[in-house]
């Protein structure tokens, strides 16, 4: 608001108004300092918070004890690539490279003078991509019309489900008299003896269910049972369609879980194909089950992988064109899922020749192409490489060989994968071991980061008698807690474990309350006893046992759990104070903004009375002087 300042009382309204207004601001302004501080207080509770995220992703890499079951693996050759990842066996093996992985590969027999030479006139090739989403595996097509085939799942499979009346009861004693149930699935009758005893949860009595299907050999991989959303019993068949059956036979357990006998058998829904407008019915969805398709024109031999589920896939019979050398290599190469690349290679200036070779490796390596569809390769092709499996021969008094389709041996030891770079002609060694220095390092970074949370719960509660300066948080109750509880679950002894506490394996803690890794140390207590070193550190959540990370782990969930722990719910209440506070300044804004109008009126009205009484008293004075003054005499 814009004025001019003391013209008829030469007072200072506007320094005299903001003086007012910042004495009226001062209730404000303790609540802004206070904001601040909550603020403030909210940022070191949030920067704790970050602390302990770091404390619980370091205690995650060593919780399970597949954390603990890393490998390190090393070779003798710089041509024999290892890699370990996790297993519970250590060794050495020796071994020869006998062989390397081979792919099949042609190359035309005669020679062709130009890219343009005619070699395949009227010939195409099947492309199709990948359709494990819709639920097959491999298509194969025949006699097609050139061009793109419309494919598409149209209906969806679905199994024979049958479902109890009622729910399963949550506690159930099972004995001699009704252990069985009855069941026929997909046309075969058997009988599910389960195992006596009392199952104290629904989910405990369905895996009882489940492993006496397991025991059934008829009826494994066939069937198998769970509780729907309201807690009833369903079986449901693994394969789908109308081929898929089930019925409740029977059974004297079925009236306690809710069963009652089906008067016939259930069976599943069809999926339907449609290829090209036409339609085809899939009754059985079983793995490996072949179908031909139906396309208007020519077929399509469809390997079933499992439940059909809606979705268009991309197929397409792709034309020679006019069958030249270039156009073949681009139409085979462009194809999908064909299993053989092309390649023109020139031999000779003005000579060329055809090369054909299949993607996959190993003896089972082939050209998938017909051959005959080249006429214009008077002489065929000529056989280039044969498909050939990788074959080592491991070392010993009698010797053994072993095989890959590749160059990479999966699981040659269990968590070990060993690839062939190169045919060394020595004797290659793999060494694997345990990986004591990986799991040194992972427990060093964890000691690291706890140090950082007690770090930065010090430096937020510390207090300096010299300058008698507190921090933020000093006095704090929650900062006690946090430090003392998480300093316990490293100093307390772990029950039922060999090497009782932290300190055994290197964990130490210091006069000012942070702790110690000293590598070496864990690294001799690993050394002598693995499982003990394990079994203090790592968790095994069905046995509920007690140990060092588990506890770690709760410490942080109960610090820093969404919507449970203490200091993340402290960061909240700061925060629900910061807005709360600031809520109440905005309001005093509005408020002084108001007092400021009424002040500036208020000295405005004065100057405009001054300013009338000023003027009248000039009036009166002239009136005054202008009378005549009486003559002397």
């Amino acid at each position: 608001m814009t004025s001019i300042d003391g013209l008829i009382t030469g007072l200072d309204t506007t320094s005299i108004i903001n003086q007012l207004l910042a004495a009226e601001r001062i209730p404000q302004n303790q609540l802004l300092a206070k904001q601040a501080l909550a603020e403030a207080r909210a940022d070191v509770f949030a920067d704790l918070r970050g602390r302990y995220d770091a404390v619980k992703s370091a205690a995650q890499a060593l919780d399970l004890p597949d954390d603990w079951a890393a490998l390190t693996a090393s070779s003798s050759s710089d041509q024999v690539a290892v890699a370990a990842t996790s297993g519970s066996i250590t060794g050495t093996i020796s071994f020869v490279v006998q062989q390397r992985a081979a792919a099949h590969a042609v190359y035309s027999t005669d020679t062709l003078t130009s890219l343009d030479d005619v070699v395949a006139a009227g010939g195409s090739v099947f492309s199709a991509g990948s359709f494990e989403g819709l639920g097959f595996s491999a298509l194969v097509g025949d006699s097609l019309a050139e061009g793109v085939q419309t494919f598409e799942v149209t209906g969806e499979s679905n199994a024979a489900v049958t479902v109890g009346d009622t729910a399963v009861p949550e506690t159930l004693t099972i004995s001699a008299a009704n252990d069985e149930i009855q069941l026929a699935v997909n046309g075969v009758q058997r009988t599910l003896d389960v195992a006596d005893g009392t199952y104290e949860t629904r989910e405990d009595l369905i895996s009882a269910v489940n492993a006496a299907i397991s025991a059934e050999p008829d009826f494994v991989g066939k069937v198998k049972a769970r509780l729907n959303q309201v807690n009833q019993i369903e079986f449901i068949t693994i394969r789908e369609g109308s081929e898929a059956t089930i019925q409740v036979t029977g059974g004297d357990l079925n009236g306690d879980i809710g069963l009652t006998d089906d008067l016939v058998a259930l069976t599943g829904t069809d999926g339907v194909v449609s290829v090209n407008g036409v339609e085809t019915i899939i009754t059985n969805t079983d793995a490996d089950t072949e179908v031909v398709l139906d396309a208007g024109t020519g077929t399509i031999t469809a390997t079933v992988s499992g439940p059909l589920r809606s979705g268009t896939g991309e197929v397409e019979q792709i034309s020679f064109g006019t069958g030249s050398l270039s156009e073949v290599v681009t139409a085979v190469n462009r194809a999908k899922g064909l299993g053989t690349k092309a390649a023109i290679v020139k031999v000779d200036e003005g000579e060329y020749r055809l090369q054909l070779t299949a993607t996959e490796t190993g003896d089972d390596s082939a050209i998938d192409l017909d051959l005959g569809m080249f006429t214009g390769l008077g002489s065929g092709f000529t056989t280039l490489t044969s498909g050939q499996d990788a074959v080592l021969q491991i070392q010993g008094v009698v010797p053994y060989t072993v095989r890959s389709s590749a160059d990479t041996f999966t699981d040659l030891l269990p968590g070990v994968d060993v690839t062939l770079q190169g045919t060394p002609a020595e004797t290659i060694t793999i060494d694997v071991t345990r990986n004591a220095e990986g799991l040194a390092e992972r427990v060093g970074k964890l000691v690291s980061a706890i140090n950082n949370v007690l770090k930065g719960l010090a430096e937020s509660s510390a207090y300096d008698s010299e300058t008698e300066k507190a921090a933020l948080l000093t006095g704090d109750s929650t900062v006690r807690r946090a430090r003392d509880d998480l300093t316990r679950a490293l100093i307390s002894p772990v029950a039922g474990a060999t090497l009782s506490t932290l300190g055994l394996a290197g964990v130490k803690i210091q006069n000012d309350g942070t702790f110690t890794f000293e590598k070496q140390e864990f690294l001799d207590a690993y050394d002598a006893d693995p499982a003990a070193v394990e079994r203090l550190f790592s968790v095994d959540f069905d046995s509920e046992q007690d140990s060092a990370i588990g506890r770690i782990l709760a410490e942080v969930d109960d610090a820093v759990g969404f919507g449970t722990g203490y200091l993340r719910g402290a960061e909240d209440s700061e925060k629900a104070r910061v807005e709360d506070l600031g809520q109440q300044a905005a309001k005093w804004d509005v408020r002084l903004e108001l007092r400021e109008r009424l002040l500036r009126m208020t000295y405005s009205r004065l100057e405009t009375s001054l300013a009338q009484l000023q003027s009248q008293s000039t009036w009166l004075t002239g009136q005054i002087n202008s009378l005549s003054t009486p003559s002397a005499g």
